[in-house]
């Protein structure tokens, strides 16, 4: 079923697509550094320490990419690699947002998304094609679970 989270979802993407088409080859490298930050920040012991990694990492690819790529380039190639990266960038942020609901914890078993959310946050998340599709993040590998669930991969050690 397609809920209005969906709708909302395949808006972020198309916006980060088109952001990294605009930027180009200059997309690219920041679609690259952005991940690899966000990795590294999952990957730190502290939750200072991963907020300070983002925010150094991001401001570092963001100016390493006005300083690489200083003129917008309009060859169509450097334009398919930016919107490429885009995409790429796009899916892992609109599986970070459907990912990032709370989870309600019964017993030892957890419910995602927790019911104690209001009525229609709680039905458009439960009944969403991108929540749905992208749970098995839960019991995905090490990588997936630090880029899309970094704070259920900390509290589990």
């Amino acid at each position: 079923m397609i809920t209005w989270l969906d709708a909302l979802l395949v808006t972020v993407w198309a916006a980060v697509t088109v952001l990294g088409l605009r930027r180009g080859l200059g997309g690219a490298l920041w679609a690259v550094l952005t991940v690899v930050g966000v990795l590294l920040a999952g990957f730190s012991p502290w939750p200072g320490l991963a907020v300070l990694l983002s925010v150094v990492v991001g401001l570092g690819a963001s100016w390493l990419a006005s300083q690489v790529f200083r003129h917008v380039v309009t060859q169509t190639w450097h334009l398919g690699v930016g919107a490429v990266s885009g995409f790429v960038v796009g899916f892992f942020v609109v599986g970070a947002l459907a990912l990032s609901f709370p989870v309600k914890v019964i017993g030892s078993q957890g419910s995602y998304p927790s019911s104690d959310l209001p009525a229609p946050v709680y039905y458009a998340s439960f009944n969403s094609f991108f929540v749905q599709h992208l749970s098995g993040a839960w019991s995905g590998n090490v990588w997936v679970k630090r880029l899309w669930l970094p704070d259920q991969t900390r509290s589990a050690r």
